[in-house]
């Protein structure tokens, strides 16, 4: 009996220290990569946004960046915006759940996604 208690203590210290070691990896990531864009709240996710107004004379229509899955509006911004600036109004934007974003409530698929 003494030896199922100490391998159930033994699991236990492992999966608390797993814990704490996922805590430590996720402040390190945030750390090193803070948000740079601004949040607005909807329908109760908060919703991490990058917007790039475009000048009374765009010579094109204002475009609305959606990444894909496992990404965030890096993806898309990095490399399109130096390309885009001045010339269109750009919204990058990271999911709920992506990125910076919350998950928020009913975002569980992407039409859910969508209309949030």
């Amino acid at each position: 009996m003494n030896l199922i208690y100490a391998a159930l203590a033994f699991l236990m210290a492992l999966v608390f220290g797993f814990v704490g070691i996922t805590r430590v990896g996720s402040w390190l990531i945030e750390h090193r990569d803070p948000p740079f864009g601004e949040f607005a709240d909807i329908d109760g996710a908060r919703i991490h946004y990058v917007h790039v107004p475009a000048p009374a004379n765009a010579e094109l229509p204002p475009i609305v960046f959606i990444h894909g899955a496992s990404a965030n509006l890096r993806d898309q911004m990095l490399p399109l915006r130096p390309l885009l600036e001045g010339r269109a109004e750009m919204l990058f934007f990271d999911r709920p759940g992506h990125g910076w974003s919350g998950r928020g409530t009913n975002n569980e698929n992407p039409s859910a996604q969508a209309n949030t």
